[in-house]
């Protein structure tokens, strides 16, 4: 089977709660063979990954009183800054049909329409002259998935840099020393670029991978859940220890209490984007003695089981 319907879901909303709702709902409404394609903006919003702590990757107090949201999402990955110059993007499918390769494509296609030739880098990025315009994500429920992402047409980098609290670690893994100095707009390569010129591209290039016509269509999701503070700070809470590292496949850093040599209430805190052995370390190394902490996961067999286990020998 292949895909025989193209979907276009077009939001009129930069809230960015209802937003990351209506993607949610994707989930749920994809068809088999279906695939949607979801264009949305956000106003002036930080949008942190699912296991990042929200006081370490935004500051929170100046986004707010400048009138910005905070925004947790449901994939994994690092924080980044919305504002009515970006413009995000949503592929939503079922698995069999979920295709990288033809989504980045798609995405390429789309910005070489204004003579802009990007590079794909790292694990998410693309790039022009080797700076980021963009940077994607991936959420996996039952039977669909989805790759959604940012494309900054005209992005206010001073708001960037002033909202986004990233590690100079992390900035020293990309050889720059500031948030600003590692971003550019595409409006800086091309500057007969809109948001509305690049939506109408993303479309055209989409229907032609695909050989179909878009239908365009409304979904609408529940965005309580979103604006609650039980999701908003879900991770956050008073810990003794922390430990702290930065790998190849992203930063992890784990909070925990210790109670006669165990450990409890641990918290694990990353932008990886697979980050399936957080709930694995929650689970299991949860009134684990440290001295046996890092034999446990080693042997664990779960993903990135050996570097995490060198991080966690820092506890004997």
């Amino acid at each position: 089977m292949s895909i025989t319907e193209l979907i276009l879901v077009n939001s009129s909303t930069a809230n960015p709660y209802v937003n990351l709702a209506r993607e949610e709902a994707l989930l749920d409404c994809c068809g088999e063979n279906q695939l949607y394609l979801y264009l949305w903006q956000n106003d002036k919003t930080v949008v942190i990954g699912r296991n990042q702590s929200a006081l370490r990757e935004c500051r929170i107090r100046k986004l707010e009183e400048d009138g910005g949201h905070l925004a947790r999402r449901l994939s994994g990955g690092g924080a980044v800054y919305h504002d009515l110059g970006n413009l995000n993007f949503t592929f939503c499918a079922w698995h069999e049909h979920f295709d990288l390769h033809r989504q980045y494509e798609i995405i390429q296609n789309a910005i070489s329409a204004f003579g802009i030739h990007a590079q794909f880098s790292g694990r998410n990025d693309l790039l022009i002259d080797g700076k980021k315009f963009s940077g994607s994500a991936y959420y996996l429920s039952r039977t669909a998935c989805y790759h959604h992402g940012t494309l900054m047409v005209n992005v206010n980098l001073d708001n960037a840099a002033k909202y986004l609290s990233v590690s100079s670690d992390k900035l020293k893994s990309h050889g720059v020393d500031s948030v600003h100095s590692r971003m550019i707009n595409l409006k800086s390569a091309a500057p007969g670029i809109t948001i509305a010129k690049l939506k109408n591209e993303l479309v055209r290039a989409c229907e032609t991978e695909y050989g179909l016509k878009a239908k365009e269509k409304m979904i609408d999701g529940d965005s309580s859940k979103y604006r609650s503070a039980d999701w908003l700070y879900r991770h956050e809470s008073e810990s003794n220890y922390e430990i702290s590292r930065k790998f190849d496949f992203g930063e992890v850093t784990i909070r925990f209490s210790l109670n006669q040599g165990k450990i409890e209430d641990i918290q694990i805190f990353t932008d990886a984007m697979t980050d399936e052995f957080s709930d694995w370390m929650k689970l299991n190394l949860t009134g684990c003695h440290t001295s046996e902490a890092s034999s446990a996961i080693r042997t664990s067999g779960i993903e990135h089981s050996r570097e995490l286990a060198d991080l966690l020998e820092e506890l004997t």
